[in-house]
């Protein structure tokens, strides 16, 4: 993949290892700084593309917006014009160091 389309995904494994998100198909307790998870409810989808949680569920763009606090969970971006822009730069930021960590 390359980033002069930035509508392309990141990996979502990819974007799990940059915020520090081991990847687990069980329930664990939400990363998301606005969800105060007491009962973990976190998980991830088997074919590695998305979660899912109590407080909301998506993909790796999702991901990013409730990690970087952009969105709140369960908002969505097309509620909140300009969010999805701001989340492209960071994906790019992630795709780029993984560029970095390769070589």
């Amino acid at each position: 993949m390359n980033y002069t389309d930035l509508s392309e995904k990141p990996d979502f494994k990819t974007v799990l290892k940059y915020y520090g998100v081991p990847f687990k198909t069980i329930c664990q307790q939400c990363p998301f700084p606005r969800h105060d998870d007491k009962n973990p409810s976190h998980r991830h989808w088997p074919e590695g593309t998305g979660y899912f949680c109590t407080c909301s569920y998506g993909d790796s763009f999702n991901f990013i917006a409730y990690m970087e606090e952009i969105l709140e969970p369960g908002e969505r971006f097309e509620d909140h014009p300009g969010t999805f822009k701001m989340v492209q730069e960071i994906s790019k930021t992630i795709f780029e160091q993984e560029q970095e960590d390769i070589i």
